[in-house]
């Protein structure tokens, strides 16, 4: 069975004794029901993690055993350019994009976009979802948390990747279908808000890279494209093993 997994901020070393957050030691003691000495992970979400042992009481701590370098990370750097959405239908993708291995999550204005953050209120709304990831992760197994942020304009976000070796915009309307190269290493997907790009957006994309595709005949919620899409590209140049010889085996990494 795997032993349960906690997000933390402290800096771990071996031999070290910390004290868990109060989030982390009521669910612990109060929710897993663990007992003292028992085996739990922990990671930062920079990558590796830590086994430990839960020292149990009033003021829970764990005593930190050896490090792991244990990650399991896509080999595609998959960025997913979001725009604003409705809070449920947001904090679904994220969760699902940070199981799925997504790298980065950019979150960007669109023209029909019917959310509009800024100041403290974005601050908010961006340490809501990183907590999501962070919950994901634990999870999932993942030790390395998708970095999340913000960019102050649609073309800001478009411009932010140029890095990537493919650039896809879904659109229902494109004439081609998703086709990836199986040995594409970064990709970057553009995906609209509720009611889809305006042809002004989904031409600027194009103008900078970006091919316009379309998943299928059927024209989907966005929050279904951005995790359909994602899950296509992981199949295809990241790391899903469909076509693994024996299910659920997974490459040495």
């Amino acid at each position: 069975m795997t032993s349960p997994r906690f997000l933390i901020e402290s800096v771990l070393t071996a031999a070290s004794d910390i004290e868990l957050p109060r989030t982390v030691a009521h669910h612990a003691q109060h929710v897993l029901r663990l007992g003292d000495g028992a085996e739990i992970i922990l990671f930062d979400g920079s990558g590796g993690q830590w086994r430990a042992h839960l020292v149990a009481g009033k003021r829970p701590r764990a005593t930190v055993i050896a490090f792991e370098p244990i990650d399991h990370e896509s080999p595609l750097a998959l960025t997913v350019l979001q725009a604003w959405i409705a809070g449920d239908k947001l904090d679904w993708v994220v969760e699902k994009a940070t199981e799925l291995g997504v790298a980065q999550i950019v979150l960007l204005p669109a023209e029909r976009s019917q959310v509009r953050l800024a100041g403290d209120r974005l601050q908010r709304r961006l340490n809501h979802l990183r907590a999501i990831a962070g919950a994901a992760c634990a999870q999932s197994g993942r030790n390395k948390l998708p970095a999340i942020a913000a960019a102050p304009s649609y073309a800001a976000a478009v411009d932010s990747a140029r890095a990537s070796n493919v650039r896809l915009v879904l659109s229902p309307d494109a004439d081609s279908a998703m086709v990836v190269p199986a040995a594409t290493r970064s990709c970057a997907l553009l995906v609209g808000p509720e009611g889809g790009l305006t042809l002004a957006e989904l031409n600027i994309a194009v103008t900078s890279g970006f091919a316009a595709t379309r998943l299928g005949p059927r024209t989907l919620r966005t929050e279904t494209a951005a995790l359909a899409a994602a899950a296509i590209l992981q199949a295809t140049a990241g790391d899903l093993d469909l076509h693994s010889d024996q299910l659920g085996a997974r490459p040495s990494r």
